[in-house]
């Protein structure tokens, strides 16, 4: 098998392998995942020694099993905390393909924040006219989150929201409940979300 290694400025990370000809030519490789995670440790001396070099880390979970499934959640937090935004979840007996499949699956842990709405800003282009995002302010756990939420919307939720505003001006002082991927730290201390995205107002609150 021919390996290509090139010089990179910053960290090259290392999470799959495939010989050049079955990636360039023919896009597949017919080789299990677990033998290539094979392939990539028996390799892993060679990497460890290269400063800008990084073999991912992975994990085996049976997730037919309540306890393979709780270290997945487990692993996939860990990885967020650690600033990434989730997860691959792989089949470990399936081939390379390049291209999408059901092999891989992408999994990003989602929490909710209820915020309270402190202003509705219009929307541009082709939202002009109605909502383009509800400005929303709380505190959760001791942050401070300010946050932008401007997804989740329909059309006629736009339309409506926007005209109860400037009518009636009964959507500040809501609380909206807000769905999002994790909480991030701003510059300045506060806090704000990724990936904010509205689920609901929550009459109870």
């Amino acid at each position: 098998m021919k390996i290509s290694i090139f010089v990179v400025i910053g960290m090259f990370n290392i999470f799959d392998i495939i010989p050049d000809e079955d990636f360039n030519i023919r896009g597949y490789w017919n080789v299990q995942l677990h033998k290539r995670i094979d392939l990539l440790e028996k390799l892993r001396p060679v990497l460890d020694d290269c400063d800008n070099i990084e073999l991912l880390t992975h994990i085996k979970v049976d997730l037919d099993t309540a306890e393979g499934q709780n270290q997945l959640k487990r692993y996939a937090n860990d990885m967020v905390n650690a600033g990434f935004e989730g997860i691959m979840i792989k089949d470990l007996n399936a081939p390379y393909e390049c291209k999408r499949n059901t092999f891989w699956m992408k999994w990003k842990p989602t929490h909710t924040y209820d915020l309270k709405v402190i202003a509705l800003e219009e929307g541009t282009g082709r939202n002009k006219g109605r909502l383009g995002a509800l400005v929303c302010n709380g505190i959760d756990d001791g942050k401070h989150i300010t946050v932008n939420v401007g997804s989740g919307f329909s059309d006629e939720d736009r339309d409506m929201l926007w005209a109860d505003h400037v009518e009636m001006d009964c959507v500040v002082g809501k609380t909206a409940e807000v769905l999002c991927d994790a909480i991030t730290q701003n510059q300045d201390g506060t806090y704000s979300l990724r990936f904010p995205r509205f689920i609901r107002f929550r009459d109870d609150k």
